[in-house]
């Protein structure tokens, strides 16, 4: 999966297992801006809200449970650049 940093949250290029796998990988380098365990969180995205985990471990860090955000957005594909902020709320974007 590509990451591009910036400074308003992390985008990232879809791969297909994630479309597939439901789950969105956080680069280490932007941990910080996220909680530092497992949590339940829910992710804003135009007016819908979708209910999902966040998880982390020593090597890696991200959101799952995503399956109902791929299944709802069939627009959403590999190779879509996608930016996640997290102020106010977890918000994600579709950056195309």
């Amino acid at each position: 999966m590509v990451k591009l940093e910036t400074d308003a949250g992390v985008e990232i290029v879809l791969r297909r297992y994630n479309v597939e796998q439901g789950y969105i990988h956080v680069p280490a380098k932007k941990k910080n801006m996220f909680p530092d365990r497992e949590t339940d969180v829910e992710i804003y995205m135009g007016n819908m809200i979708f209910k999902a985990k966040f998880y982390t471990r020593e090597s890696h860090q991200g959101f799952s449970a995503l399956t109902r955000l791929f299944k709802s957005r069939k627009d959403l594909k590999a190779g879509d650049r996608i930016r996640i902020t997290v102020l106010p709320r977890y918000r994600l974007e579709i950056v195309k």
